[in-house]
């Protein structure tokens, strides 16, 4: 297991079983999988509607930071020429609360062990990192549920499927990134990412947050917990919070401080950003790495 540090006085609470829950043996079942994950407050969607003034001038991810010895897992995903990132957060979130799930057609030749890559975490099949061309379809840290109405409960069962799909579509149904917490902001002026209020400290993931500060403009944008610490409850634990995904750009899970930082600040001043609970986060980084 990824060994646990203190930051600053913050304890990391991670699940004794974490390595142990990437591995594909799942004792078979007859009846559907109960599923670990919930989504939050799903019974509050007025804040689809609450999203800052939309910027004039979008600046996404320098490609040539994309670019580099992480690029399968950091495949950018453009906007359409008529989708505002307001746009996008709109739909992220009225996605994200479908009780149900959302379904998504892929080509079944898009979807290979290298272009998807799985995890199995408490019962359930995430995808651990995704590149062309299925990255504008599914995202870091949602979860499968059926491919052409068939259940998924193991890496094998989702690959075996695709691979003997008789069209050549396949029909997922899925929870979009039912553990994130997605976020949009508009820095000030000054392009100052400190406004943000987050501080990346841990010595073994640069893209931990340590630390919200309660006046930073991610925990007043209303999405991040009331806690001015960088926890988030589950299973009554307090578990760190990751950055995954910055304007729709998959944030690589083993990058460092320095790349987050970078990132952030070529990114623009109008910001969506997209965090998963630690616990989580180092399973999918051991799937996507195992898998490499």
């Amino acid at each position: 297991m990824i060994p646990t540090q203190l930051t600053k006085g913050n304890t990391i609470g991670h699940s004794k079983d974490t390595m142990e829950d990437t591995t594909d043996s799942i004792s078979s079942q007859t009846a559907e999988p109960s599923y670990l994950f919930k989504r939050r407050n799903t019974s509050d969607v007025s804040h689809v509607n609450n999203l800052p003034p939309q910027s004039q001038n979008v600046i996404y991810i320098n490609e040539d930071e994309m670019e580099n010895k992480r690029a399968s897992n950091a495949t950018v995903k453009e906007l359409r020429s008529d989708e505002t990132l307001s746009d996008y957060v709109m739909q992220f979130r009225r996605d994200q609360h479908r009780e149900d799930g959302i379904k998504q057609t892929l080509r079944a030749t898009d979807i290979s062990q290298k272009s998807l890559k799985l995890a199995c975490h408490k019962q359930s099949l995430v995808v651990a990192g995704v590149s062309t061309p299925l990255a504008t379809e599914l995202y870091v840290g949602d979860v499968l549920l059926r491919a052409d109405n068939k259940a998924l409960y193991t890496t094998h069962d989702c690959y075996d499927t695709f691979k003997c799909a008789v069209k050549h579509e396949v029909e997922l149904q899925l929870l979009r990134v039912p553990q994130g917490v997605m976020c949009h902001v508009n820095l000030p002026e000054d392009g100052r990412i400190e406004a943000l209020g987050a501080e990346f400290e841990s010595d073994i993931f640069g893209i931990e947050v340590t630390k919200f500060n309660g006046s930073g403009l991610l925990v007043l944008s209303g999405q991040i917990s009331n806690q001015l610490s960088a926890k988030f409850s589950k299973d009554e634990e307090k578990i760190n919070l990751g950055l995954v995904e910055i304007n729709r750009n998959p944030v690589p899970l083993d990058c460092s401080h320095e790349e987050v930082q970078n990132m952030l600040r070529n990114a623009g001043r109008e910001l969506t950003l997209v965090f998963l609970p630690m616990d989580l986060v180092e399973v999918l980084h051991v799937a996507a790495s195992s898998e490499k």
